[in-house]
């Protein structure tokens, strides 16, 4: 009897056994399948993302559109074994950016322009049954779902605080003596200046802050210059400059220097040049005085005796003096907008005046000789520009294309008010020029002796606003070298100059001699005339070289640019949307 309720008993639960076994034997094939699926389309929209990411706005270079995006995604994810079409993918252009709740978690945040973008996700979805083993409808279906971000950028130091390429290291050493109010100020490595180069990390150790945000919210221009005495040494030629700075910059801010807009993420390794960051901080200490500087030339070799006309300019008359009606500044930062659709890496061009002093003498043989004074004010600079793309490197490539956008003001060149002796303010263009004549008394009933008033009238061909490309830009430089390149906007220069005066009051009496003096007068002006371009040519131009100013034109410098691997993110977290 127990025998027979054994074999019963066994002939229910043998069944239900192997069925049990089966199911879960199916169960278990179903999950690896499943688990598997999901492991290939997770690598695919890895791929996706990844490629995608170069054509983001901060990595795509000139070629930036949602459809470049989708079709290096489809590619990728094909190349990974992925069936499908791009309807399949969907693709978000976004930024990825630490959470606002914890700074240490990257969240992904979707953008709907396209030039906000510095990353790509891009997510999967696909309805598969839980079993294929199984009769079809038992389990039903389950979706799985993946998705991936990918982040690619580019953070460049720009600016356009001048150059010391085409400067004249005496010219410069003058220009920063008169700024820093230092005769004593000599630079006896005048490269290092152009060479050095500061990591964020280095200035951020040395101001004794945790960030940058805090080094722009609450440092001062004199606590960066004291940063960089520190760095470079009191006694290195970098050292010098900022310690004659001293003092002189506490109410100004490191904002005013280092131009890095909110959200922009600039690593520690991001570098900065030390002649930038000196000369901006000199001009924005001359902009709060609002002092005029003086530069002094009797010690400069630069050759304006034999580029005069002959007994034209006595080179010891001629005076120059520098005011600063906006700073430049160096700004950091990728090449992309922020949320309200601004540039965040955009930069000023500095907006100086440069007067010129000269006396000059001309003659006209048997009839007369004139003394000219000569005050010529140059207004140069106030442009814009931008970092407007980059073509980040790719693979085995070292190099990076920048698109640079440069928006050049229009320079200003007139006769300036002889008679402003002032220390401060900003020239005058209204001003004439005042022309002594001697006749020597060959026009009856004159005196022999005139006092006259003459306009200049110069103008230059301006350039217009213009997206210039720097090409080949070097992530990695050799050790001890720096690597910048420019990018210049041209207009005609001092190749375009034209130059006229023209008799502007000739009065004896009350009555108006200018109709019978012109035939006179005029050859006199014209001599002064060609006085004008070797004063533009040897003093005017490399002087603004020296502060970044282009005449006719605009120019920056890329001094840097740092380039971190892809970050992939998988299942990233999405806020904003």
């Amino acid at each position: 009897m127990t025998l027979k309720r054994q074999s019963g008993a066994l002939m229910v639960i043998t069944p239900v056994v192997i069925t049990a076994v089966v199911l879960f034997t199916a169960l278990a094939l179903d999950g690896a399948r499943l688990f598997s699926l999901r492991a290939d389309m997770q690598s695919q929209v890895n791929a996706a993302a990844t490629a995608a990411a170069d054509a983001s706005q901060a990595c795509g270079g000139e070629n930036i559109s949602l459809a470049n995006m989708t079709g290096r995604a489809l590619a990728a994810a094909q190349a990974q074994g992925f069936e499908g079409d791009a309807s399949e993918l969907v693709i978000q252009p976004g930024v990825v950016e630490p959470s606002a709740s914890d700074p240490n978690t990257l969240v992904f945040r979707a953008v709907s322009d396209i030039a906000q973008s510095n990353a790509t996700r891009v997510s999967l979805s696909r309805d598969e049954p839980i079993s294929r083993l199984l009769p079809s409808g038992m389990l039903g279906d389950v979706t799985l779902d993946v998705n991936a971000a990918a982040r690619k950028e580019v953070i460049a130091s720009i600016s356009a605080a001048g150059s010391t390429a085409t400067v004249d290291e005496g010219l410069l050493g003058v220009l920063l003596e008169g700024i820093t109010q230092e005769p004593s100020l000599n630079i006896t490595d005048f490269d290092s200046l152009g060479d050095t180069l500061f990591s964020v990390g280095d200035l951020l150790g040395a101001l004794g802050v945790g960030s940058l945000e805090d080094a722009l919210l609450n440092s001062t221009a004199d606590d960066l210059a004291a940063a960089i005495v520190a760095l470079a040494g009191a006694t290195s030629p970098v050292g010098e400059v900022a310690d004659a700075l001293l003092g002189n910059a506490t109410s100004i801010s490191v904002s005013e220097v280092l131009s890095v807009l909110e959200g922009a993420q600039v690593p520690d390794s991001a570098q900065v040049r030390a002649y930038d960051l000196l000369i901006s901080i000199a001009l924005n200490i001359l902009e709060s005085s609002a002092d005029r500087v003086e530069v002094d030339l009797s010690t400069l070799p630069l050759g304006l005796g034999a580029a005069l006309p002959p007994g034209l300019i006595d080179p010891d008359t001629i005076t120059v003096d520098i005011f600063v009606e906006n700073a430049p500044s160096v700004a950091i930062g990728p090449a992309r907008q922020d949320e309200n659709g601004e540039w965040m890496t955009a930069f000023d061009e500095a907006d100086v005046s440069i007067r010129v002093m000269a006396d000059a003498e001309v003659n006209v043989p048997f009839l007369a000789r004139a003394t000219v004074t000569l005050p010529l004010v140059v207004k140069l600079g106030g442009g814009t520009g931008a970092l407007q793309g980059a073509d980040c490197a790719r693979g085995t490539t070292n190099s990076v294309d920048f698109l640079v956008n440069l928006s050049p003001q229009v320079a200003s060149i007139g006769s300036g008010d002889s008679s402003d002796s002032s220390d401060e303010g900003e020239f005058s263009t209204d001003g004439s020029i005042g022309v002594t004549v001697d006749l020597l008394t060959i026009i009856p009933l004159l005196p022999s002796v005139l006092d006259l008033q003459a306009d200049l009238d110069v103008s230059v061909e301006d350039a217009t606003p213009d997206t210039e490309t720097v090409e080949d830009f070097e992530l990695y430089c050799p050790e001890g070298e720096v690597c910048p390149m420019t990018a210049a906007v041209s207009g005609g220069g001092l190749s375009g100059l034209s130059v006229e005066l023209s008799l502007d009051e000739a009065s004896v009496a009350g009555l108006d001699l200018a109709p019978l003096l012109d035939p006179v007068i005029s050859p006199l002006l014209q001599g002064v005339g060609l006085a004008v371009s070797p004063l533009m040519e040897l003093l005017v131009d490399p002087l603004a070289q020296a502060l970044g100013l282009k005449i006719g034109g605009m120019q920056v410098e890329i001094q840097e640019a740092s380039q971190s691997g892809s970050q992939l993110i998988e299942n990233i977290e999405v806020v904003g949307s």
